[in-house]
This record gives structure tokens, sequence and C-alpha cells, in this order.
């Protein structure tokens, strides 16, 4: 490992928003960065379930980070560790992605339209854009909001993809699957990890935080919101390989 490497040579966050988003196991040797809105609690409860032997039984118990089972990077030595599982390479790095149209979509039904769920998620909303509680902001005000909003300091939930995976910086994932076939795609990666390709994973969904954007989109999407999705995440259109037409179900 060259002795000038640090992690922002994989990724363009802070040691403290990377830690929010990684989870490693040294026994079954992986590093995961989740997706917000791309089902990051479903993948994450089927790993604690494979590194724990059981599903939590609160699903804050994961994000409340139990560094016995998936430790943490946020301390100097930590972040140096980090560094060298990613150099060595002998880590197995997975992640997810999504289509970038259906994706930000998730997002802002997740924080605007769910007004029942706005104070319990301390409604991020008016942190990012300084708005009133009571404010109604439709699709396309949203992203032209986050159009203004420099990359760094976006909401984790609709930063660019490709940013917040570091696909833009060295990192080299050995897996990258998608949210539109995650049933395939996740069941694969456990396989993989448990080492039996034949052991068929029942795998436990979490869809408390779904929003179905996938058969909203006709109903959110005009020319002039389309063309801002795809001006904003041009380097995920980029890196991930997705089409600019809108996906149909």
């Amino acid at each position: 490992m060259s002795p000038d490497r640090n992690l922002q040579d994989y990724f363009n966050l802070t040691p403290a928003q990377l830690d929010y988003l990684l989870f490693c196991s040294h026994e079954f040797k992986f590093i995961c960065i989740r997706n917000l809105r791309v089902a990051s609690s479903t993948l994450v409860k089927n790993l604690y379930r494979l590194v724990s032997g059981q599903y939590p039984k609160e699903i804050v118990k994961i994000f409340n980070r139990d560094t016995e089972i998936f430790p943490s990077f946020v301390s100097k030595q930590q972040e140096h560790e980090l560094v060298q599982l990613l150099s060595a390479k002998e880590y197995f790095t997975f992640t997810f992605v999504r289509n970038p149209y259906t994706k930000m979509l998730s997002a802002y039904l997740y924080f605007v339209e769910d007004i029942e769920k706005r104070a319990g998620r301390a409604f991020q909303m008016q942190e990012q854009f300084d708005l009133p509680e009571d404010y109604e902001l439709s699709f396309l005000e949203f992203l032209l909001r986050v159009r203004e909003t420099p990359t760094s300091e976006m909401n984790a939930h609709w930063r660019p993809q490709s940013m917040a995976l570091g696909l833009d910086k060295m990192m080299k994932y050995d897996f990258i699957g998608r949210f539109e076939t995650l049933e395939r795609d996740l069941q694969s990666v456990l396989q993989h990890l448990n080492h039996n390709p034949d052991d068929h994973w029942e795998i436990e969904s979490y869809r408390s935080h779904g929003r179905d954007a996938n058969t909203k989109l006709l109903q959110y999407y005009g020319h002039d919101e389309q063309a801002l999705v795809a001006e904003i995440y041009q380097d995920d259109f980029r890196y991930l390989g997705y089409g600019y037409e809108l996906p149909t179900i």
C-alpha cells in the first residue's frame, strides 16, 4: 500500500459520513457501502442475520452501531485500518444502486409527502433547504433546490450515488447489485458470503421505508422534472449504466 494513500482517495465523504454507510465484517470478510433509498434497511437487516445468526428485533438496533457485530471506522487509527483493508483487496466489497429517476422520487415521497412521519425524521427538508415545516414543496421545486445545493452539502438520501459510493475515485467494487433485481442480486451476495452457492437464503425485507416510487413515475415526472434529474445526476447515469428514458414497470 502506498504510504500516502488515505480515505479521500477512495471516497468523497468525511470519515463520519462514510461510517454511517459502511458495514464490515472481519469474520465474513466483507465491506458493504449501503446506498440510501436503495433498500438499504433490507440489505443491512440480512447482513445482520448473516453475521449474528438472527434478525434484529428492531431495525434501529442495526444503525445504533453495535461495534461487536459491525466495527466502526471513525478514529484516525480505524481510518488507517480501513484504507489497508481496501488496498489489500482481501475483503469482498459490494453495494447496490438504483435508477436515479426512481431514487429521487423515492426520496421526495419519503421526506415531503409523508406528512404524518415528518416530525419523527426531524423533517430534514427544513435543515437542507431552510423551509418552514408546513411548506408545500412540489417535486419540481424539490429538484430545483437540489440542483442549487453543492454536492458536498447534499443530504445523504439524494447525494449522487457515484459520489457517495466512490465510483469517481479509486473505489472498485467486487459486486454492484441493482435495486431493480434486488432479490436475485442480494441472494447471490449472501450465498457468496456464506460460502454456499447452493443455499437458498430466505431474504427478509424491510418495507416500512418503501414508497413504491417505481409505480408513480408518470404521476410526478414531466419533461422538466426528467431533464433536471438527467442534469443533476449525469455522472450516475454514466457510471451506473442507466438510460435517460424513464423506466417502465
